[in-house]
């Protein structure tokens, strides 16, 4: 009986280990990763700070997982263990006090004519509405940073000078949306130094 207390404690360690999102297209935090993944990026990233006991987190894991899956290349849909020490400074840096905590974080404006970026902080807020994949979602896609330019009749010459002046390559797409879409707004971040949308 103590044997098999013991494997099955060891095995779920092992189990603790993969994290709480492990298998999923949720990115699994850590103090190590967060600059990289969530601060020196160009995508609006939402993060849950979490701990694994709690039980609104774990309510919370299935939808969270259908938005990563639902905003893939869209968004960063990120996850952080608040519970283990090595994220905690983290945490704190952000006053977390209760689980789940969701924020989002916005990149600053990307000058694409300017051959030096300043580097500046992401802006961040708490994400306070409901807790279900519509709301969230909704929510997100309102963050987006958009670097589409829209076009029409009364500026496309103006484009065009502008684009014989730059050396950047130029994507236009004909369509009778009023509004650029996500999958479009994501685009122009993906190739932000080189294209312009």
């Amino acid at each position: 009986l103590c044997f098999l207390f013991a494997s099955l404690s060891l095995g779920l360690l092992a189990l603790a280990d993969d994290g709480f999102y492990s298998s999923s297209e949720v990115y699994e935090l850590s103090a190590s990763t967060f600059k990289e993944v969530i601060l020196d990026t160009n995508y609006t990233s939402i993060v849950e700070f979490y701990a694994p006991w709690c039980g609104h987190c774990q309510r919370l894991k299935g939808t969270y997982k259908k938005i990563a899956r639902g905003l893939k290349d869209i968004v960063n849909v990120a996850a952080i263990n608040c519970d283990l020490n090595k994220n905690k400074k983290v945490c704190a840096e952000y006053l977390i006090e209760g689980f789940p905590t969701l924020m989002v974080f916005r990149p600053p404006k990307y000058d694409v004519n300017s051959p030096v970026q300043i580097k500046h902080s992401p802006a961040n807020e708490k994400y306070l509405g409901e807790r279900n994949f519509k709301s969230i979602s909704d929510f997100l896609l309102t963050r987006l940073k958009n670097y589409v330019k829209r076009l029409s009749l009364k500026n496309i010459d103006k484009w065009v000078k502008d684009t014989k002046n730059n050396n950047r390559i130029q994507v236009v797409l004909v369509t009778d949306k009023d509004k650029a879409s996500n999958l479009l707004k994501s685009l122009a971040i993906d190739y932000l130094s080189i294209l312009d949308f």
